[in-house]
C-alpha cells in the first residue's frame, strides 16, 4: 500500500477502510508539555514536529464551563 497523506489516512479511518498506519491525533496539548518537548516552538511547529495527522480545533472563547465543588 502506498504512503497516504494525513488527510487520506484520517478519511480512510473514518470510512472504516484500512489506512497505511493508524492515524495519530490529539485533543489538547498542554503548553508545559510542548515546551518540555520542543522549547519555544509554536503550536503549529509542534504539530509538524510530532507528525500528527489531525488536531481538534475549538473556539474556546465561546465555550462556557461550570465549576462544581467536589
Amino acid at each position: 500500500m502506498p504512503k497516504l497523506t494525513s488527510v487520506e489516512r484520517i478519511f480512510r479511518a473514518l470510512d472504516r477502510q484500512e489506512p497505511d498506519i493508524v492515524p495519530t491525533m490529539e485533543l489538547f496539548i498542554d503548553p508545559k508539555v510542548r515546551d518540555a518537548i520542543l522549547p519555544g516552538a509554536s503550536y503549529e511547529d509542534f504539530i509538524d514536529f510530532m507528525d500528527l495527522d489531525a488536531i481538534v480545533v475549538t473556539d474556546v472563547a465561546n465555550e462556557r464551563y461550570e465549576v462544581l465543588d467536589e
